[in-house]
């Protein structure tokens, strides 16, 4: 079965939006599987891991706001653009990487985050 390209960046968008705001938990339900892969040190490499470390981030810094600067899709693929603004006024740009399987589920992610400031 093909890749529905724009349902795919539609599902990256609501994924990451609603993991940043505060429901990670929600956000792996919603759009993820069985399989979920993470490669980020600092996320862990499981669901637990990454809703401790959105719920964290959520406690965290709760005054901060995100931009999603724009998203490409290839094939099974989706890469998101963003720059966040935390409570601390400080600025970052994070590229977002998103694997999905036939079903349309998120099955990996990984990402880099950036100071701009």
């Amino acid at each position: 079965m093909a890749q529905d390209q724009d349902l795919n960046k539609l599902i990256a968008y609501y994924f990451y939006i609603v993991s940043f705001n505060g429901d990670p938990s929600l956000a792996l339900s919603l759009f993820t599987g069985n399989t979920f892969e993470i490669d980020n040190p600092i996320l862990g490499n499981s669901k637990a891991s990454f809703i401790r470390h959105f719920e964290e981030f959520d406690n965290s810094y709760e005054d901060r706001s995100i931009v999603v600067e724009r998203s490409i899709a290839s094939k099974d693929l989706v890469t998101m653009q963003t720059t966040q603004t935390w409570a601390t006024n400080k600025k970052y740009a994070s590229m977002n990487f998103f694997k999905f399987n036939e079903d349309g589920e998120i099955i990996a992610y990984w990402d880099k985050v950036s100071s701009i400031n």
